[in-house]
């Protein structure tokens, strides 16, 4: 079986074809540089040697999860503990955003009121619907008790 040549290039001119074990020990030894362009049959484009390298090299192993029963229900409780924490932020910003529009609307009612002329309308007896229109006075109509009806 023969092992596979890339053609290697530096500064835009071919430099040669070489296996692959053969550009590992040339960019150990320091002949091949990082930056030199690499190509193999099948290859759609030319890449540079350390992109070969990073594609052919194997995939760090994961980290060893962290043992211990503690350390994660200490994590979730903090991912809990933050969580409702931003749900509280979120609902005293509501209920701030809520009294504020109360109060606008308070005041703005107010305004509109004085500014009609109207005032308070207790003092109105046309807009008073508890108005006696006959406080003070009697009428014969109603309060008399010896009326023929």
């Amino acid at each position: 079986m023969s092992a596979v040549l890339h053609k290697l290039a530096r500064d835009g001119a071919v430099i040669g074809d070489r296996s692959y074990a053969d550009i590992q020990a040339g960019l150990a030894d320091g002949s091949l540089r990082p930056t030199d362009h690499v190509w193999a049959p099948g290859q759609g484009r030319w890449i540079l040697l350390r992109e070969l390298v990073a594609l052919t090299s194997p995939a760090p192993s994961p980290k060893p999860a962290a043992a211990g029963f503690w350390r994660s229900f200490g994590r979730g409780c903090l991912a809990v503990i933050g969580g409702l924490f931003q749900g509280m932020v979120w609902i005293f910003k509501g209920i701030g955003t809520v009294m504020s529009w109360v109060v606008v609307l308070s005041i703005g009612l107010f305004i509109g009121m004085l500014l009609e002329g109207r005032g308070n309308p207790r003092n109105n007896p046309a807009t008073d619907p508890l108005h006696d229109p006959y406080a003070g006075r009697r009428d014969r109509d109603f309060d008399d008790p010896d009326r023929d009806v």
